[in-house]
């Protein structure tokens, strides 16, 4: 027979066994983890697997993870992150550039004059170099007739496309030249 002391003890246990389930149905749903980085629209995986662009809010198991971070010409981060049972955790990550910096692309004035008398024989378009379009960067050819071409890393389509349009524009004999396609400065 039941004493009142046994339906009560009962009536606990039901009850926090049905709290325990909706906590439990509530907790498996809520978002735990949020990665942003700045830039935004880096790429993310976790445990190997890719899984999509930063901002991200999204849930992952308590535990251990190892998560890596990539973005163009960007340093790519690899980092591992303990997620707490209870709670909500805030990652920000500031990606370091490593393309090349307008420093190592930028010359003297001399240093264009000088490039300008020396190719203008051999590459007449060369009077036009060093230039800057709105996605992309040319430096003068080297000696061995190596054009490199600094696109923008975040649109480098339309980096290619405007320096493939300056190209046909100046008559650029492109047979001649090695074109070197590379990230550049945002």
């Amino acid at each position: 027979m039941y004493t009142d002391r046994k339906i009560l003890l009962l009536a606990g246990l039901s009850v926090f066994m049905i709290l325990f389930l909706v906590f439990s149905i509530i907790f498996s749903r809520v978002k735990n983890l949020e990665i942003t980085t700045s830039p935004s629209g880096a790429s993310y995986s976790i445990q190997g697997d890719s899984s999509g662009t930063t901002p991200v809010k999204l849930r992952l198991s308590p535990g251990k993870h190892i998560i890596k971070i990539t973005k163009g010409s960007y340093k790519t981060i690899n980092a591992n992150i303990n997620i707490p049972f209870w709670g909500f955790q805030k990652i920000h990550y500031d990606l370091e550039y490593n393309g090349p910096k307008k420093s190592d692309t930028q010359t003297s004035l001399q240093e264009r004059i000088d490039t300008r008398e020396k190719y203008n024989h051999d590459f007449p378009f060369a009077k036009y170099l060093p230039f800057h379009g709105n996605n992309f960067y040319m430096t003068p050819p080297s000696n061995d007739g190596t054009l490199n071409i600094y696109y923008s890393p975040t649109n480098e389509a339309q980096g290619k496309a405007e320096a493939e349009t300056w190209l046909q524009q100046h008559q650029v004999n492109t047979a001649n030249l090695k074109i070197n396609w590379l990230p550049g400065v945002e």
